[in-house]
This record gives structure tokens, C-alpha cells and sequence, in this order.
């Protein structure tokens, strides 16, 4: 079985994640080939993938790059593939190239926990081009869902299939700023549904009860107006000796071992794989009530739900859970004991290969 991966970028992200996180694991998988393909050039995730994982980068420049789309055929042909996983919106990609490599098979992988809200206009051309699909992934239930109600793939071929993390080692490459035991972080790349205003907002709350606790940024700045907002906000907060925005690292894991408690605070999300991050490296949380984080954390059995957006809530959680050791042992062992149980490679990839053997 030879199997690609495509998927828009490297850059480090959710959906990227899973991408090279799948394509390494496959490779080590007996009778599977693995290929990578990032179309809109590398990132710093490119240095993640194994060896024995084939990739081709690309550099498109738009929909209709047609000559990167012929070399990704060449690509594909040349290793004889016989599926592509296109992650999110590189699925418009993958069902193009079917119409030149006809034997195909294209699996869509749904990261988007914004699709079941999108208008007409942007739900109908995925449901045109859901015609030269053969599976449908998607990582939360409401995904799920929304795919077997509007998408022309027969249900048996839709499964909700979750994310799961794969930590790295080593060393920080660099000191974080802080108190031990006082570190809060957030594994987030720096666009609007992360919403890192309204944390920052909040954290200013923690900052007036206890000056020592810091807030740690970790994810790619594009230098955009929500960066430079994000940064104006920090400094009429005054901050600046408090917040701390680290850019992206593709190896989180060493500084998750350095913080206290994972925090997310989007306006909608799939199935974030920073919240398995925080659980595999035995961080209580916090986090927004929305995609597949309240069935990840029972309901707020396993960490601190809040609404989306609420300043107030978002305050309270987490005075409540800084002030509270007991409660932070207690999520810290039980979550890190779900998302080893519930979110495991093994189980995931058993799922997987499923759905590749059924085509």
C-alpha cells in the first residue's frame, strides 16, 4: 500500500502535526509505503519526518498552479500511489489530481471545526468536489455529522477518527522567564480563532493577585495585524515582564515539561492537538468550550471548561485553578490517563488502516 500525505504546508499547526505524525508512523508500518507532500513549501515541521518518508515541497502559488500540480502527478505516478490523504483544504487538490491519476483513491481529512458554519457559498464546493472522494475523516462527532448529511459519500465510508499527539525529546533550546511552578502556556499559532487577546486579558487578572505567575506564547507570528494587536494589548496591560510570545518550535514538548498549566482559548476548533499535547505531558488545562473539547475532558471532569470569549470566565479558571494544587494533581493524572488510553497512536492507526484497506 503506498499512501500520501498532502497538506498545504509545514508550517507548525494542528493539521500539520497530524499530517507528518501519520506519515512517520506509516512508514514504520510493515507492507505500507509513505509519501509527504507540503504544496505551498516546507516548514518547521519538515524537519520532523523520518527518513524512510518520501516527500516532495512544492511551491504553489495559487488554485491554478498548474505546473505544480503536474509535478505532484509526476510525483504520484512515478511511486505508483494508490491513496491520497489530503488534509483539509488540500482536498481540492487531491480530487483535481484523481481526474489525471483515475485509479486513486482520496481520503479527506477534516480539521476545520468551522465547516458545519461556513455559508452556501463556501459549503457547496465542498460538497461538489465530496464526488471524487472515497472516505471522509473527520475529528470531532459534529464533523462527523455534517459530513454524512451533506457530503455524496456513502456513510460507510465516513468515521470520525481523532487526532492524537506524538510528543518529541530533549532540551529547551532557551530559558523560560519565570518562577517555577508559576507558568502558564499556550500552544497556539498567532491568528483570530486562538483568540490570545482574551487570555491575555484574563491573565492580567492572575498578574494583579500574583506578579510572579507568567504566561508563555508558543506559535508562529506572522507579524500581521493580529500580532501587532496582541502585542499593543500586552503593553497597555503592562505585561511586558509577564507575557511572553516565543515564536514557533516544532518540538514543544521539552518546554510543556518547563510550564504548569495548558490554556486554550479559541473561537472554534476541531480537535486541537495542543489540548493532547498538555494531557500527554501531564498539564491540567483549561479551556474553551468548543469542537471536541468537551468530550476530551468529560464534561470538565478532567480540566476547566469556559465559554467562548468570556473574559470573566476565563479570569476565574484560572485563579481558581492556580490556587488550587490539589485540583491541578487531580486534572494532571486523570487527563494525562485519558488521552493515553483514549487518544493513543496504536488505536488511531488500527482505525486508519481500516479505512485504507476498505478502498
Amino acid at each position: 500500500m503506498r499512501v500520501l500525505q498532502l497538506i498545504d504546508s509545514l508550517a507548525v499547526g494542528g493539521a500539520e502535526r497530524v499530517a507528518v505524525n501519520i506519515a512517520n508512523d506509516l512508514s514504520q508500518v510493515k507492507g505500507v509505503k509513505s509519501f509527504l507532500c507540503s504544496t505551498r513549501g516546507g516548514g518547521g515541521l519538515q524537519e520532523a519526518l523520518f527518513p524512510d518518508v518520501k516527500q516532495l515541497i512544492l511551491a504553489k502559488r495559487s488554485f491554478y498552479d498548474w505546473n505544480s500540480l503536474f509535478c505532484l502527478k509526476a510525483f504520484v505516478k512515478e511511486y505508483n500511489m494508490d491513496i491520497v490523504h489530503a488534509h483539509s483544504s488540500s482536498v481540492f487538490w487531491a480530487v483535481l489530481l484523481r481526474i489525471f491519476v483515475p485509479k486513486l483513491k482520496v481520503v479527506w481529512h477534516n480539521h476545520n471545526g468551522k465547516t458545519v458554519e461556513l455559508p452556501f457559498s463556501q459549503q457547496f464546493p465542498r460538497k461538489f468536489f465530496s464526488l471524487g472522494l472515497s472516505a471522509v475523516l473527520s475529528v470531532n462527532e459534529k464533523l462527523n455529522q455534517w459530513a454524512q448529511e451533506k457530503l455524496f459519500v456513502p456513510a460507510s465510508q465516513m468515521i470520525y477518527l481523532p487526532n492524537y499527539p506524538a510528543l518529541g525529546k530533549g532540551e529547551p533550546s532557551f530559558p523560560l522567564h519565570g518562577v517555577d511552578g508559576k507558568r502558564v502556556v499556550i500552544l497556539a499559532n498567532l491568528r483570530d480563532p486562538k483568540n490570545h487577546h482574551i487570555l491575555v486579558r484574563a491573565f492580567k487578572k492572575v498578574v494583579d493577585w500574583d506578579s510572579d505567575y507568567t504566561l508563555h506564547c508558543f506559535g508562529k507570528a506572522e507579524g500581521d495585524n493580529y500580532h501587532q494587536t496582541l502585542l499593543s494589548l500586552i503593553e497597555e496591560l503592562r505585561l511586558e515582564d509577564n507575557v511572553f510570545i516565543h515564536g514557533m518550535h516544532p518540538n514543544s514538548f521539552p518546554y510543556l515539561k518547563c510550564c504548569d498549566i495548558g490554556v486554550l482559548a479559541s473561537h472554534y476548533e476541531g480537535l486541537p492537538m495542543a489540548l493532547l499535547e498538555y494531557g500527554l505531558a501531564g498539564l491540567p488545562v483549561i479551556c474553551t468550550e468548543v469542537g471536541e473539547c468537551p468530550k476530551v475532558l468529560d464534561g470538565g471532569k478532567l480540566g476547566k471548561l469556559v465559554p467562548p470569549s468570556d473574559v470573566v470566565a476565563m479570569e476565574e479558571a484560572l485563579l481558581n485553578l492556580l490556587s488550587n494544587q490539589e485540583l491541578r494533581n487531580k486534572f494532571s493524572i486523570s487527563f494525562k490517563a485519558k488521552v493515553a488510553q483514549g487518544y493513543s497512536k496504536t488505536m488511531v492507526l488500527q482505525s486508519l488502516l481500516g479505512v485504507y484497506q476498505g478502498l
